[in-house]
């Protein structure tokens, strides 16, 4: 598939890494499909790593820092923090296969039922 691979794959779930287009190794998507049997759901889960230069590359040393400390202190005595990421497609053929791989994994959750 182009762009996407296969990372890992057991009874229940299936892993693939899709880069982006700005080409840097940290910049991917982690997916994940797994099926719980019981429910009869599937949960597909999408992660990747957010970076303080990512969210403000054009601003201050010190702009930067207040983010951080503010995200650390939300985190700790909140328990979660809001964050985006954009991911760059290249081109439609890049968005077919990252949609194509997701229904294939689906696929072969249900071959093993």
């Amino acid at each position: 598939m182009y762009r996407i691979m296969k990372t890992h794959e057991f009874e229940d779930s299936v892993y693939f890494r899709a880069t982006c287009s700005c080409d840097w190794h940290k910049h991917a998507h982690e997916i994940e499909v797994r099926q719980d049997e019981d429910l009869g759901e599937v949960m597909v889960g999408i992660s990747t790593t957010i970076d303080a230069n990512e969210k403000y590359c054009n601003t201050k040393f010190y702009e930067k820092i207040w983010w951080r400390i503010k995200t650390a202190i939300t985190a700790l005595f909140i328990g979660r923090i809001e964050a985006g990421s954009e991911f760059l497609f290249e081109n439609t053929k890049q968005v077919d296969a990252y949609l194509e791989a997701i229904k294939k994994a689906m696929n072969d959750l249900k071959k093993e039922e």
